[in-house]
């Protein structure tokens, strides 16, 4: 009777512990979604207290989370799609700013880094690709790059020693999804 009691709460913890683990390495770990209605538009409402934001976005639309081999710094990339690689996507990335730096002089030490989060500073040195301007996101000042050469449209939010990038991957001209994501951004 013992014996059996002994060898059921050791079934009991792996299992315990690889469900645990599979929360953890897919990024379930401290996100949750619910769903929403708007003005007869259904939503889903995507948290992640790791990461402190959440963010509205279509309910027919999917998510794809990545945290596996992200360049240094960076926690969790979002893609937001209702169809891969079709029309409209929004991508989050969020990044340590541990430094604490403006916006714009994060972006360029990145650069100098090898890496690029705006993939028209890869030839430049400065933000000359871009029309740049600022706007209230989750009341923090963001700042607002759109590429003079293709229109899409970047946000970048700093608080708490993080970056938040959204940026618009689409084959159109406006993404409306890209603007949902954004009005509904917030730190949390």
């Amino acid at each position: 009777m013992k014996k059996n009691l002994i060898i059921t709460s050791i079934i009991i913890c792996v299992a315990g512990l690889i469900i645990v683990g599979f929360l953890v390495l897919r990024g379930g770990a401290g996100t949750k979604i619910e769903q929403i209605s708007i003005n007869n538009t259904e939503l889903k409402t995507y948290s992640n207290t790791e990461n402190y934001f959440s963010f509205s976005y279509p309910s027919d639309y999917q998510i794809n989370t990545e945290t596996d081999n992200l360049p240094q710094g960076n926690s969790i990339n979002l893609t937001v799609y209702e169809q891969p690689n079709e029309g409209e996507e929004v991508t989050i990335s969020v990044y340590s700013n541990d430094n604490n730096l403006e916006i714009e002089n994060y972006l360029l030490q990145k650069k100098d880094e090898s890496i690029v989060l705006l993939i028209e500073l890869l030839d430049k040195n400065d933000f000359s690709a871009y029309k740049v301007s600022s706007e209230t996101v989750s009341g923090q000042t963001a700042e607002k790059f759109i590429s003079n050469s293709t229109n899409q449209r970047t946000i970048v939010v700093s608080k708490n020693k993080k970056i938040y990038i959204i940026t618009e991957e689409t084959n159109y001209s406006h993404n409306e999804v890209f603007d949902e994501v954004v009005e509904s951004f917030r730190l949390i």
